[in-house]
Order: structure tokens, then C-alpha cells, then sequence
């Protein structure tokens, strides 16, 4: 009998030795995600401080990838969840984006102020194509800068038609500020079934369609672009 108490004693002590740690990780991974109001409006997270953005249009969501909860100081981090405001944050921990507002990283507030404006006004420098894999995951892929000075070659040089044939291979395309965090739909980009590409656009009120054929000298840098998002080409 002893030898049998020893053994579930045994058990026990592991069972409670391992339930402490899948409650400390539990517990840092609650802290991970547990931000503070700050006196002055500000949120504080991870060490670091975010301002309010008063204004701004067009915030690219696709960046928002993980949950993070803003309470007052005097709330525990266990109690975080419930009495916090629940929020999103940028995978670079730019971006805090909540029902409360747009917040910024301090270090680079000057930055994406200036970007949020110009997305008011419509101005937008870059572009990044938002890529399907499967069916299911969206993938997003920030424009070069010969990506852009491509594109914008191909809308400014090609006289649009209004039908291509049979197409493929969807890219989603949007024009956006330099990093990317505000943007605008654009149109898409296509695979043909003979061979070639085409930049497919809508008007302001999508109700003309617009198809710009990448030209012959284009179609190479047409290519890399295809095979950076992870499409078989073809040809």
C-alpha cells in the first residue's frame, strides 16, 4: 500500500507541478496583451508609448493581427480581458486600433500622421497586392518600388479596353501610403489564358470597367511579380 501511495503521490505532485505551469503561461501570455491608459490619453504597451490619430480614412485591417486589451492602471491583468478595451495591434506593434481610436507608436506618430492625411486626401504612393492562398489565408505583399513604377507605366501607357477573354489567377490591388497602413482598391491583376496579363480597374462609382494589357515589354517584370506571390506561371 505504501508503495502505491508513493506512486500516486507521485502522480499527483506532476499533475499540480504542470498545472502551475500552463498557469504561469497562461498568465504571461494574458500580460502579452494587457496595455494601460496613460493620464494623458496616451495607451502604454510593452514598454513603449501610442498617441491618438484624430484624423484619418482607409486603415489597411489586414495588418491587425493580434488582440490587445487597455485597462486602467488599477485593473489586473487576470481581469484584463473583461474590463479592458479590446483592440487590435499591427504585427510591427505600430498600430493600436480599438473602438476608442487609431493609436501610433510615439517614435514614428510624425510619420503615419502624415500618411493617414494624405490617404484623407487621397493621395497614396505605393501600392500592395493582397494574394488568396488556398482559398482561405490572404496574404499581403507590399509593393517595391519598380513594382509601383511598373504599374504605373502600364495605367498611364496602355489604352484600356473593356473585355480580355478568360482570366486567372486574381491578385487584388490597391494603391497605398508608403508603409502600407491606409489604402484604397485599386482593381486587380490577371492571368489570360493565351499567355499574358492584364490590370483590370473600376471606376469611382464601379460601374465601367477598365482592362490595361501588359505590354510585351512588361510582361517578364509581369512574371516576378506572379512568382513572388507563389503562382505557377505558365508560359
Amino acid at each position: 500500500m505504501k508503495k502505491y501511495a508513493k506512486i500516486i503521490a507521485l502522480i499527483l505532485s506532476v499533475f499540480t507541478f504542470c498545472t502551475i505551469l500552463c498557469s504561469c503561461d497562461a498568465l504571461d501570455e494574458m500580460r502579452s496583451k494587457h496595455a494601460l491608459w496613460q493620464e494623458d490619453g496616451t495607451i502604454l504597451y510593452n514598454g513603449n508609448t501610442y498617441e491618438k490619430i484624430e484624423n484619418y480614412s482607409n486603415l489597411n485591417y489586414e495588418l491587425l493581427t493580434s488582440t490587445v486589451y487597455v485597462t486602467k492602471e488599477n485593473v489586473p491583468t487576470l481581469l484584463s480581458s473583461k474590463f479592458g478595451s479590446y483592440c487590435r495591434i499591427t504585427k510591427d506593434n505600430v498600430i493600436i486600433y480599438g473602438d476608442e481610436g487609431l493609436y501610433v507608436l510615439k517614435e514614428q506618430y510624425d510619420q503615419i500622421n502624415e500618411e493617414a492625411q494624405k490617404a484623407i486626401n487621397g493621395e497614396f504612393d505605393s501600392c500592395f497586392l493582397l494574394v488568396r492562398d488556398l482559398g482561405v489565408k490572404w496574404e499581403m505583399m507590399l509593393c517595391n518600388s519598380h513594382d509601383v513604377q511598373l504599374i504605373n507605366s502600364i495605367l498611364n501607357e496602355v489604352t484600356p479596353v473593356s473585355y480580355v477573354g478568360e482570366r486567372m489567377q486574381p491578385i487584388t490591388l490597391y494603391k497605398s501610403t508608403q508603409s502600407g497602413y491606409f489604402y484604397k482598391h485599386l482593381g486587380s491583376v490577371w492571368y489570360l489564358t493565351e499567355g499574358s496579363y492584364v490590370i483590370e480597374t473600376t471606376t469611382e462609382n464601379n460601374n465601367e470597367m477598365r482592362a490595361y494589357i501588359v505590354p510585351e515589354k512588361h510582361k517578364k517584370d509581369m512574371q516576378n511579380i506572379y512568382l513572388r506571390c507563389g503562382y505557377k506561371i505558365f508560359d
